[in-house]
């Protein structure tokens, strides 16, 4: 089952505070990825500034031309899309250093008990000048 990428908050819906609801969203791993836009009757609300601390990534008015909301939700998407693909890299990252670590430390192993690389080692100067 496929998780919602995305979702449309009513400033004015009777049911719960869309700044708690949020909150609460951004709480679980579930919310934490969801672009989550909140409608307002006007995109100047006083309370913007609430929502956006609450985790709300774009506030519009629901004035809001339909082609308009729609572009909006795929450029928000899109910089979802963005980020979770710069944490994957990140990951990847992480796994090749970690490697490359272990590799290093089999290398400097290998090099310490190899008698020609204690000789050269003896004989080489302390520092190298590239």
């Amino acid at each position: 089952m496929r998780r919602p990428q995305a979702l449309l908050l009513d400033w004015q819906a009777p049911s719960a505070d869309p700044t708690t609801l949020c909150r609460a969203l951004r709480a679980t791993a579930a919310g934490a990825g969801l672009f989550i836009v909140l409608l307002a009757a006007q995109e100047a609300d006083p309370r913007a500034a609430e929502a956006l601390e609450a985790g709300v990534d774009d506030l519009m008015a629901k004035s809001i031309a339909p082609c308009m909301l729609l572009s909006r939700l795929a450029a928000g998407l899109r910089a979802r899309r963005r980020h979770e693909q710069l944490e994957r890299d990140l990951q990847e990252m992480h796994r090749f250093a970690a490697e490359l670590a272990v590799s290093n430390r089999k290398l400097q192993g290998a090099a310490a008990t190899d008698e020609a690389s204690r000789t050269w080692c003896a004989e080489s100067p302390k520092t190298v000048s590239w």
